[in-house]
């Protein structure tokens, strides 16, 4: 898995992210999500539903970030890739 970082939406990264995941259906993560990522860097949105994304300026989806989604992932998805993130983390 070689994560660097995990953290809630409330704690920020003290490095530039590659990838940041979203396991809540909170759609004004987003904006957030994309400020913690690099250039060329992927905000996931991990979830089925998500609340609306709310405007953001351009500038934070700039330089090659990208916002994508993953149709048909589960609670138990999350729960998973949690557990397993949290056996691989050193």
């Amino acid at each position: 898995m070689d994560a660097k970082w995990a953290g809630s939406s409330d704690e920020p990264s003290h490095q530039q992210l590659n990838v940041t995941i979203i396991l809540a259906t909170a759609g004004e993560l987003v904006p957030s999500a994309l400020k913690a990522v690099r250039k060329g860097g992927c905000v996931v949105c991990a979830v089925i539903h998500m609340s609306d994304i709310p405007s953001f300026p351009y500038n934070i989806l700039w330089e090659e970030r990208q916002i994508i989604s993953v149709a048909n992932s589960k609670r138990q998805d999350g729960l998973d890739f949690l557990n397993i993130a949290a056996r691989n983390w050193h």
